[in-house]
C-alpha cells in the first residue's frame, strides 16, 4: 500500500461529499492529496484489491440537525482497502471491473469543534463498502467511475454521537488514472491517480425521512487548509 505523506493543496485533490437527504441535510467534505496513490493494488489479495490510503488536511464536515462545524485538522488519514475485484470485465481498450463487497472505508485524525476545540482524536468514522462497479468512461480515457456501492457506517466518533449513522450510496469518479505509465485498459496491474477524483455518497433515507436530493458535489464545503 502506498501511502502519502504530503500536504494537501488549497483546492485539495480530492473530495468527500455526504449529503444527507432529511430535512437538516449532513455535508461532510475531505480534501486529500490522491495525486500519485494507488487505487488499485493487483498484488493485494487473491485477485487484487482497491487500496487507498491519503493524508488529509483542511477537512471541514457540518451537520446542521445539530447546527455543529467540525474541522479534522492536517494530520488525519483517510483509507479504502479490502474491496477486492471479483471480475475483470475489460473490453475494446476500456478497463471494467466487479468488486466484491466487504470493504472498508476508515477515517481517523483530530477532530475539532470552530468553537469549543478538540471533540475526538483518532478513528472518526468506519464503515463496510458493499459490491460495486468500476469502469473506464466510454466518453474520456483514462476515466474511472463506479456504480451500485453502498457505505454502511459501524463505527468511530460521528457514528457514536450520531452524525453519520444510516446508509449512503456511495460513488467515486476517478479523474484521471493510468497504469504501468499509460493508459488504463484492464485490471492485470496496478492503477494509479494522475489527476484528481469526487468521492461522493448520498443518505438512503428511512421511508418516514424527507428525501431532498439535490445531487453529486452540490454544497460542497471547502476549507482552507491549517
Amino acid at each position: 500500500m502506498l501511502r502519502i505523506s504530503s500536504r494537501i493543496a488549497l483546492l485539495g485533490l480530492a473530495v468527500l461529499t455526504i449529503s444527507a437527504t432529511t430535512a437538516q441535510a449532513t455535508q461532510f467534505s475531505i480534501g486529500g492529496n490522491l495525486g500519485s496513490a494507488v487505487l488499485f493494488d493487483k498484488s493485494d489479495g487473491a485477485n487484487g484489491e482497491i487500496d487507498v490510503s491519503a493524508f488529509l488536511g483542511g477537512v471541514s464536515f457540518t451537520d446542521f440537525s445539530f447546527t455543529t462545524f467540525f474541522d479534522i485538522t492536517d494530520g488525519g488519514n483517510f483509507t479504502w482497502t479490502g474491496s477486492g475485484l471479483s471480475g475483470d470485465t475489460s473490453a475494446g481498450g476500456l478497463a471494467g471491473g466487479e468488486f466484491a463487497g466487504g470493504g472498508t472505508l476508515s477515517l481517523s485524525g483530530e477532530l475539532t469543534d470552530l468553537f469549543l476545540g478538540t471533540l475526538a482524536n483518532g478513528l472518526l468514522l468506519t464503515g463496510t463498502v458493499s459490491a460495486f462497479t468500476l469502469d473506464e468512461n466510454q466518453s474520456a480515457e483514462n476515466f474511472l467511475d463506479s456504480a451500485g456501492a453502498t457505505f454502511t457506517p459501524n463505527g468511530g466518533w460521528l457514528f457514536d454521537n450520531g452524525h453519520v449513522v444510516n446508509p449512503y450510496t456511495f460513488n467515486v469518479s476517478i479523474i484521471g488514472a493510468q497504469q504501468g505509465g499509460g493508459g488504463v485498459g484492464d485490471y492485470q496491474s496496478d492503477i494509479q491517480f494522475t489527476q484528481s477524483s469526487t468521492w461522493g455518497m448520498i443518505e438512503i433515507p428511512e421511508p418516514s425521512s424527507f428525501v431532498l436530493l439535490a445531487g453529486l458535489g452540490v454544497a460542497v464545503l471547502s476549507r482552507k487548509s491549517r
